[in-house]
């Protein structure tokens, strides 16, 4: 698709947050592509129309690039990054590309993690212990509740996140929680 039609739903008035790809990336046998260019008309159109980003991160270079572009457009604070592991040719999903990953995050940004093609919540729990404030699970990453179950709605992804969290003695945070912490106006 082209860019105009990429950045279409960031129109649609139930849209709140959208992701924001800042750069070009691997995925397994095939490349999304997002040039500076395209990636600048996106942050354009979200602050446009006031929505606020969850900058999807598959390596160093694309939070590097994202802390360019908050010095030059005026984002919302904090600003949320997801840090994506887990895709063939990008960052692997190990707590030493984790850590390095979030090193590299500015001060006036927050992270979250996403697993690509998971199999169990390991990562997702190192993510939690190293301090990410969400975590993303759905069929869009993964259908893998463990290495052998796999399930056919999200619903059992997203409790055993809960649990996992839970467990840990942290809390879930309600939509209007979510919607204070990222500044979003509805």
């Amino acid at each position: 698709m082209k860019i105009k039609e990429r950045c279409a739903p960031v129109t649609l008035p139930l849209v709140e947050c959208c992701s924001l790809n800042v750069g070009s990336t691997n995925l397994g046998g095939s490349a999304y592509i997002n040039i500076p260019e395209d990636v600048e008309y996106c942050v354009s159109q979200l602050l446009e129309h006031h929505r606020i980003p969850e900058a999807e991160t598959f390596e160093i270079g694309h939070t590097h690039y994202m802390s360019q572009l908050m010095k030059k457009f005026p984002f919302a604070k904090p600003v949320l990054f997801s840090i994506v592991l887990g895709h063939q040719g990008e960052a692997p999903a190990t707590a030493k590309a984790l850590a390095a990953m979030v090193d590299f995050i500015p001060p006036e940004g927050v992270w979250g993690i996403t697993h690509a093609h998971r199999q169990d919540f390991g990562i997702i729990a190192a993510a939690l212990d190293f301090g990410a404030r969400t975590v993303r699970v759905g069929f869009v990453d993964s259908d893998y509740l463990d290495e052998n179950t796999r399930v056919k709605t999200n619903a059992p992804l997203v409790k055993a996140t809960a649990d996992l969290i839970h467990s840990m003695n942290k809390e879930v945070m309600t939509p209007d929680e979510v919607r204070k912490f990222l500044n979003i106006s509805r």
